[in-house]
């Protein structure tokens, strides 16, 4: 069977928790928590509320639950749109709209809607257009053609992994709406009638149900006198409760559809003869008032009935148990008057479901084990000091340092001038100009060398401390550096060493974080070395020096050789003398190199600090993913005390399935690592990340491999094990979590409970389960059984008590008395009246409203017929842009009133005031020429008239057929007026 494109739509808080907890059953069957053709949506009357679980470190924006806020920060806005004469004027919203709601302390509505369901609905029509376009652009995403294809993957992928055979098609394109929230508050209750209004209307959904949560008879009955406030909290959770189910009643209710004002939204009066909502589900903290949701201190534990919701919200999205249940619904659709009005009036088209399930959380096992091996793996990282290898470390940092110096000196060409090395320079002048050198004198040679080269500025002045080869290189070398050095020095150097570091924790050469601090603080110390090598004055380099030295004599020193020994000089030693100089420019160039290497040498090891100040924030993201892992460990490894959900394990114990999960990642670390870390950024990088990403990588790493360990158990085989006890414990409790009246119903209607049990995996062993629990009395025989290979992880069994009324419910009674005893209190009414959604007064109600349409109708007849008939009646007023026609009519005392009858509006303001029989008064009098008489007027006169206007317009060759049709059909229904001779205002509409 197909899924179906599926939107969710959460109204209020208690909606937010719902799909948080529907999210959760997604994730632990598809392992992602959200499918491409579900959508979420939360329209929310709080401000700031955002989504967050702490099952998923990190959501994709696209599985995030989109909270579309529907506050209202200043009422004077609404005010404006209910004033008359303002220009914003909004009658529908005014019909409606309690002013007194208006007096609202703070003037505002941003901490939810007060429990009152007309500020819910205010803030919806205050709020619609980003409502309205978030929903059309939900609409558009689950059905678009890119998501259904993904989801197709992801289902192929899905039943592959399980060895299963998928059926055909995977994925349907009919979409369909959920809407689920709680009915006690203002919030859900008040918008949830306007919003599947529109969904019908507007949008076209040609699927929408309703799952709203509700008080019950104890919570009703069982208000406590003493406190005050307490009660009076109730009393309004139990007044809305009613004033919304009798809403629903009336909106459902076929007789009632016609009624103005029954379908008006944001958009206007609705025009549809459909039901906003194919069915409507409710359920309460008790079951037929025997089993409650409670918690241990006696209060209603909304966690399990939200919890219970979503998980028939996820069994309906998925395909086969959605067409299951509509089965279901088909069943009490045939058996009781579905749809039909009971005696009081009420219509049989509410129902209530209760499950049981057992279910063996895979996920939260595979969660938890992933949790407390990244747990491990962290504290791996973050290592210990006292017990790291020093000796090893400082190996390593003296390998990478001799390698790498090595390498990146010889692209730090501090020396480059115009284009190459300064070096290169002083060697290609010598060697160019060496012959020249040669032929020279002993004697000139020391005063050429002071000047060589000739021809541009000496060597030795280009060395001198300010000479050009300095500046080059204090230039390239000096704090700060140039952009480009300070990429090719730190930036390499460092990221190199970073690299290495990286690279050795990547290997396991480094086991820790704490390691590669200890690294850095080596490679630091080989830096602190080169420094001492660094001369801390400038080297001299001045010629001069070469006069005192000259009689020292000796090969060791050269200047000695070419000043003092002139005498004896030859080619040979002249050659000698050149080369010496060579050396000994080039020993100053290096020299001055060192000099000004100590300033980047320093930078480095500030570079250095950083990057162990670096290492000290990665440290703080492992530390906080430990303590993370640890804490979510335990969360999931505390199994919830869920009243109608069993958990099964393999091992007996979810501890013991957690370790035996652990268990099957050992030894994979390499295939951990590979997953964990993109093969195109290194380990400290991906560290370096916001500690919940880092979490998300690691965690999602381990729970991989295990879940795909763990498929090869499902929830059926393991419930097959569970004895006689535990398995009546568990699915007696599968009953309509609504409190009922069940002697009314069987009374009234004997209808009976329909019932189904699904399961995946297994399909034999599913039908042999559920032979036994047929045979334990746990279910009928004739319970429908659904196979869901989706659902392997589940074995549920669902029960679902249909065509109920409002009146059905155990709480009526007492609900309705508690409304009834707070007249006028704006907390339970979305309209003026009290009593506008009450069915009993509504069809009374709607015959009024029909008369009021019926007396519009006439008068307008009237006044088209006053058009052809005697159009000098009509008076026009006000100026040329803005004209407007009137009917003047002379009242008491002479004094004569304008009645504007160009507009509907005017015409249906006429009806109000009861002014309809004046105005038709006066069209008729003006007709037979008669002002006080007039009851001498008679539909054969009129029609004479007529005939005689046609005639007219004849002789003088106008076409006059259409005038005859409107005229017909005007003059029928004034023979209809007067059928009696009797007074005018007795004739005309009342």
């Amino acid at each position: 069977m197909a899924l179906r494109p599926t939107i969710f739509i959460g109204i209020g808080t208690t909606g937010l928790e719902m799909l948080r907890a529907f999210r959760r059953f997604v994730y632990e069957t598809y392992e992602i928590p959200q499918l491409p053709i579900f959508k979420q949506l939360v329209i929310e009357t709080r401000e700031g509320i955002i989504d967050t679980d702490s099952w998923f470190p990190v959501l994709h924006p696209s599985e995030r639950i989109e909270i579309v806020p529907a506050v209202i920060r200043n009422l004077n806005a609404v005010r404006d749109r209910i004033d008359r004469q303002h220009q914003n004027y909004d009658q529908a919203l005014a019909d409606w709209l309690p002013e007194d709601l208006l007096n609202i302390q703070g003037n505002q509505f941003v901490n939810g809607a007060s429990n009152i369901r007309a500020a819910g609905r205010l803030c919806l029509w205050m709020n619609w257009r980003e409502i309205d376009q978030a929903i059309e652009s939900a609409l558009n995403t689950v059905i678009a053609k890119d998501n259904r294809d993904a989801t197709v993957d992801l289902l192929l992928k899905f039943y592959e992994q399980h060895n299963m055979a998928p059926p055909y098609p995977l994925v349907d394109d009919r979409p369909m709406v959920y809407l689920v929230g709680s009915l006690c508050g203002g919030t859900c209750s008040g918008m949830a009638v306007d919003i599947a209004n529109n969904l019908r209307a507007v949008q076209r959904v040609p699927s929408i149900y309703g799952i709203f949560s509700t008080v019950d008879a104890q919570t009703a009955i069982g208000m406590n006198p003493d406190n005050a406030r307490q009660t009076n909290e109730r009393a309004n959770h139990v007044a809305n409760t009613w004033a919304a189910l009798t809403e629903l009643d009336f909106v459902l209710n076929s007789q009632t559809k016609d009624v103005p004002g029954a379908r008006v939204s944001p958009v206007g009066e609705i025009g549809i003869d459909d039901a906003p909502f194919d069915y409507v589900q409710l359920v309460s903290p008790s079951a037929s008032g025997t089993i409650r949701f409670v918690d241990g201190t006696g209060y209603v534990d909304l966690d399990q009935l939200n919890n219970m919701v979503a998980l028939s919200l996820f069994m309906e999205a998925i395909g086969e148990v959605h067409d299951g249940k509509e089965a279901i619904r088909t069943d009490y659709r045939q058996i009781a008057r579905f749809n039909q009005n009971n005696e009081r009036g009420h219509v049989q088209q509410l129902s209530s479901f209760g499950l049981a399930a057992v279910l063996y959380p895979r996920t939260r096992i595979a969660a938890a084990a992933a949790c407390l091996q990244t747990a491990k793996l962290c504290e791996r990282w973050i290592g210990d000091a006292a017990r790291a290898n020093r000796n090893a470390i400082s190996a390593y940092a003296e390998e990478d340092w001799n390698a790498n110096i090595a390498r990146i000196e010889g692209k730090l060409i501090v020396d480059s001038h115009r284009g190459r090395s300064i070096r290169d320079e002083i060697r290609n002048a010598i060697q160019d100009q060496r012959n020249q050198l040669l032929a020279l004198p002993f004697a000139e040679l020391w005063s050429a060398m002071q000047t060589f080269p000739t021809i541009s500025r000496p060597l030795v002045r280009r060395l001198e401390l300010n000479g050009e080869y300095s500046t080059v290189i204090a230039n390239n070398l000096a704090t700060p550096f140039t952009a480009d050095l300070m990429e090719v020095f730190l930036g390499e150097l460092a990221g190199t060493i970073l690299g290495a570091v990286d690279q050795r924790l990547t290997n396991g050469d480094l086991t820790s974080v704490t390691d590669a601090q200890i690294y850095i603080e080596q490679l630091k110390n080989h830096i602190r070395g080169r420094i001492a090598a660094c001369p801390v004055d400038p080297p001299p380099v001045n010629i001069q020096l070469l006069r005192s030295i000259q009689n020292l004599g000796g090969d060791s020193n050269v200047w000695a050789a070419v000043i003092g020994l002139k005498d004896r000089a030859t080619e040979q030693k002249k050659a000698a003398a050149i080369a010496r100089f060579e050396c000994y420019l080039l020993d100053r160039l290096e020299s001055l190199k060192l000099f000004y290497m100590r300033g980047p040498l320093k930078e480095l090891i500030q570079a250095l600090d950083r990057r162990k100040r670096e290492l000290d924030e990665v440290l703080k993201v492992v530390q906080e993913v430990r303590n993370d892992a640890l804490e979510l460990a335990d969360e999931l490894r505390t199994v919830p005390n869920w009243m109608n959900v069993g958990f099964v394990f393999r091992t007996g114990s979810i501890d013991k399935d957690i370790a035996a999960a652990e268990n099957m990642v050992t030894g994979r670390m390499p295939e951990v690592m590979a997953r964990i870390v993109p093969s195109n950024i290194g380990l400290l990088r991906f560290l370096r990340d916001d500690s919940s990403a880092v979490f998300a990588g690691m965690k999602s790493a381990f729970q991989a491999l295990i879940l795909n360990e763990l498929r090869t158990d499902d929830a059926t085989k393991l419930t097959v094990d569970l004895g006689n006890e535990a398995l009546g414990s568990l699915f007696s409790r599968a009953v309509p979590y609504e409190d009922l009246d069940l002697r009314r119903i069987q009374e009234v209607r004997g209808t009976r409970m329909v019932e189904m049990t699904i399961g995946g995996g297994n399909e034999a062993l599913l039908e042999r389960l559920v032979r036994r629990m047929s045979e334990l009395r746990l279910i009928r025989g004739d319970a429908r059984v659904v196979h869901s290979p989706l659902a392997d992880h589940l074995v549920v069994v669902y029960r679902e008590q249909g065509a109920l009324a409002i009146d059905d419910l155990a709480m009526a009674n007492k609900a309705a008395a508690i409304l009834a005893s707070r007249p006028g209190q704006f907390g339970h009414a979305t309209h003026r009246k009290e009593d506008f959604y009450d069915v009993e007064r509504g069809m009374a109600e709607k015959e009024r409203q029909h008369d009021r349409v019926r007396r519009i109708d006439c008068l307008s007849e009237w006044l088209l017929a006053a058009e052809v008939l005697c159009p000098e009646i009509f008076m026009l007023t006000g100026d040329r842009r803005n004209p407007r026609r009137v009917i003047v009519i002379k009242g008491k005392g002479g004094i004569d009133r304008s009645y504007p009858v160009d507009q509907p509006a005017d015409r249906a303001e006429i009806v109000n005031e009861d002014s309809d029989s004046k105005v038709i008064d006066r069209i008729v009098g003006t007709l037979f020429g008669i002002r006080e008489n007039a009851d001498r007027a008679q539909p054969e006169p009129l029609q004479a008239i007529a005939n005689a206007e046609i005639n007219r317009r004849r002789n003088k060759g106008e076409n006059v057929a259409a005038l005859e049709k409107i005229l017909e059909k005007k003059l029928q229904i004034l023979d209809a007026m007067f059928d009696a001779p009797g007074d005018a205002n007795e004739t005309a509409p009342s």
